[in-house]
């Protein structure tokens, strides 16, 4: 969906670093993904897409949580008007 949650919960009341929540939530791996979506309900029944992504493509973070030690932020460019051109959908 590529949509940061600050803009899909505009009246939600951020903890934490907001900033965060102006990038999107990628992972390392696969295998992170699928402990993602373990986890968290609405992930579950999604696509997963793969990327490599570069400076070129926004700025990106390691935001490690207790349980997705994986996760990392991803803060796209405004240049970057069709970020999922960049993604492949993994089998």
């Amino acid at each position: 969906d590529f949509e940061p949650h600050i803009l899909l919960f505009p009246r939600n009341a951020f903890t934490g670093c907001q900033c965060e929540a102006c990038g999107l939530s990628v992972f390392t791996s696969l295998e992170e993904c699928k402990r993602a979506e373990a986890r968290i309900p609405s992930l579950r029944g999604r696509d997963v897409a793969r990327a490599a992504l570069t400076s070129s493509h926004g700025a990106l973070a390691a935001t490690p949580r207790a349980m997705n030690p994986g996760h990392f932020t991803w803060w796209l460019p405004s240049h970057l008007s069709q970020p999922e051109a960049l993604f492949s959908l993994v089998a």
